[in-house]
């Protein structure tokens, strides 16, 4: 884990230089780098969602299991039976007031966001 931990903070180092707010990995090489394992790739959605202050991994039920074993991060678990749009959370980094609250669209530099975290 600890090599783990130096490479998410390397990504992090990196993402803050080229002002990237989350990144987003599909089941890859780049996911087998950064975490030392990689879920099996299959037609539901599993991505490993990482910020400055986050690190999520939505992925099925199915694959979760095996998956804890190999890193400690949090997940949003979904089954098949949630249907389809329960598969993909709004946002990896939602909160109990994004569920209360739709948030509004603002400006936040070039691009164009809605979001309770963006000041």
């Amino acid at each position: 884990m600890t090599n783990t931990r130096a490479k998410i903070e390397l990504l992090r180092t990196q993402m803050a230089k080229a002002s990237v707010d989350v990144l987003a990995l599909a089941p890859g090489t780049h996911m087998q780098w950064l975490l030392g394992f990689m879920p099996h790739p299959d037609e539901r959605p599993c991505l490993l969602f990482v910020s400055q202050t986050h690190i999520n991994f939505v992925m099925p039920q199915l694959n979760a299991q095996d998956a804890r074993q190999h890193c400690d991060v949090d997940f949003h678990e979904c089954s098949d039976t949630q249907g389809p749009d329960a598969q993909m959370p709004r946002c990896p980094l939602a909160t109990d007031l994004c569920k209360q609250k739709q948030p509004q669209m603002r400006q936040h530099g070039d691009t164009r966001v809605a979001c309770h975290m963006v000041e």
